[in-house]
C-alpha cells in the first residue's frame, strides 16, 4: 500500500464486508518484478499459485521485523489484515461482487 488512503480503504473494506463498494484493483507493476527477483535471490519459491518463504526469506523477515522503524506502517497493516483472515476465497467473493 503506497498511501495511508489506500491502507484506510483496506481497513474499511474488511470492517464492512457486507457493504463492499464496487471497486477495481490492479497489481502494482513493480510487484511482479519484486516477486521474480525474490525467487531469483532465493527468498521464496513458487508452489503452485503460492509464494512460500525459504529459510533465507524467513531469516530476512525476522531481521525486518526486529529492526525498529523499518516498514512500521506496512507491518501494522499486514498484522491487521492477517487477523481478519483475508483468503483467496474472500478475494474471489469481493471480485465477484465488484463484477455484478
Amino acid at each position: 500500500m503506497r498511501s495511508e488512503k489506500s491502507r484506510q480503504f483496506i481497513r474499511s473494506t474488511l470492517a464492512n464486508l457486507e457493504e463492499v463498494p464496487v471497486f477495481t484493483w490492479g497489481v502494482e507493476p513493480a510487484l511482479n518484478k519484486a516477486l521474480a527477483l525474490g525467487v531469483a535471490e532465493g527468498l521464496w519459491n513458487v508452489d503452485g499459485r503460492m509464494y512460500v518463504l525459504t529459510e533465507l526469506g524467513k531469516k530476512l523477515s525476522k531481521s525486518i521485523l526486529s529492526t525498529s522503524g523499518l516498514f512500521e506502517d506496512e507491518i501494522l497493516l499486514l498484522k491487521e489484515i492477517g487477523k481478519r483472515g483475508v483468503t483467496e476465497a474472500l478475494i474471489n467473493t469481493l471480485t465477484k461482487k465488484a463484477n455484478e
